[in-house]
């Protein structure tokens, strides 16, 4: 993964003697472009919790070049804590494992060499792409902007919907340009194997003969497997697919629609088969938080790793305080901290209109919710 420094390269060495004392550090400016989420317009950064602090820049390329993102290396170089990484390092403060100290576990010691290079002599090694909103499922943790169906979900009870993410041209477009440098790719948005765009990319990528160098990371409700599909995956260096599981059996196909446990579960296992590194990864929320742990001991079966989940902040009615009081104490004991504010968004008429549109009743998958609904 990636250029390792050898001690072949006295200046590598140097450079690493020069930031091993730099706790700070991060090395995502220095490789990495993303966008921010959180921000509108999904302006550029190297990390998508990164805040521009001036005029707003979205294209990749005129970020790249930017006094920003110079000034923000700079800052590094010297060891200091940029305001617009603020995020990071307050996570930091509070116990939190940020994504600074993921991408230094991962990335700095193979990259070292670059964070004393000239800014004009760096080029993008590491690039997040947005493929959308396309999806085949409307997940009841999702959001409108995320996936195509759930936003038709949405318009069809009559709620609020935010504009889907469309495919990021600009993405591929400086992905392509410097594909001899780009070493890793992250891909997110909607369902990835459900948009004809992304496959053209990859194919695209391998026919070129760039695939065999990247490394990519990629995030699939793990409806989809195929030869075809199989094939392009293996044309790369690397990828780690990471599959969004929120339970098993019947929990899992409550919270997402449409979706079939048992073909998920049979195409995690032609993966493996197959070589691919499958990751497991979930969103922790009111409609799962007491079945998480029968999750975990399924990974830990079949010998899947899954590292880390997040909670769910939108929709704010299924973030797991909003859980019934009586129902917290059965929450698994590793799952309590999330469960231990007190509420604050009433769940019932959410949920009431969910399971009236798709005709469920949440009582026939999880009957301890019998009381509550």
């Amino acid at each position: 993964m990636g250029q390792a420094v050898s001690g072949n390269h006295p200046q590598a060495l140097t450079n690493k003697n020069m930031n091993q004392d730099k706790e700070n550090i991060c090395i995502l400016p220095f490789i990495s472009m993303d966008r921010n989420p959180y921000d509108e317009g999904l302006p550029a950064g190297p990390c998508c919790m990164y805040q521009q602090q001036g005029e707003k820049i979205f294209d990749f390329k005129s970020y790249w070049g930017s006094n920003e993102l110079k000034q923000l290396r700079e800052d590094f170089r010297k060891n200091k804590r940029p305001k617009g990484c603020w995020k990071c390092f307050d996570m930091e403060s509070k116990g939190k494992k940020s994504i600074r100290q993921n991408a230094n576990e991962s990335r700095l010691s193979l990259h070292r060499d670059l964070i004393e290079a000239v800014d004009e002599e760096l080029a993008p090694m590491e690039i997040k792409l947005k493929v959308g909103a396309l999806c085949n499922l409307a997940c009841r943790m999702c959001v409108t902007n995320v996936s195509s169906r759930v936003n038709a979900v949405y318009r069809s009870i009559g709620w609020q919907t935010l504009e889907p993410y469309k495919y990021d041209v600009d993405a591929e477009n400086i992905l392509k340009l410097h594909a001899d440098t780009i070493r890793y790719i992250d891909v997110v948005g909607g369902e990835p194997f459900y948009n004809k765009k992304l496959l053209d990319l990859l194919k695209w990528l391998n026919d070129n003969g760039h695939a065999r160098q990247m490394t990519m990371y990629i995030t699939s409700n793990g409806m989809f497997y195929n030869e075809k599909l199989l094939h392009l995956l293996k044309s790369f260096k690397e990828v780690v697919l990471i599959i969004s599981l929120d339970g098993i059996g019947k929990v899992h196909e409550y919270i997402r629609p449409g979706c079939d446990f048992q073909l998920v579960e049979s195409n995690i296992k032609k993966f493996i088969d197959n070589g691919i590194n499958v990751l497991v990864q979930s969103t922790i929320s009111i409609l799962n938080v007491l079945h998480l742990d029968k999750l975990d001991q399924w990974c830990e079966d079949k010998k899947i790793h899954n590292p880390q989940k997040h909670i769910v902040y939108d929709p704010k009615q299924l973030h797991p305080r909003n859980l019934p009081v009586e129902l917290k104490l059965q929450v698994p004991e590793g799952y309590k901290k999330f469960v231990a504010e007190e509420p604050l968004d009433d769940y019932k008429v959410f949920m009431s209109e969910l399971d009236k549109y798709w005709k469920t009743d949440i009582k026939e998958y999880m009957p301890e919710w019998g009381p509550y609904l």
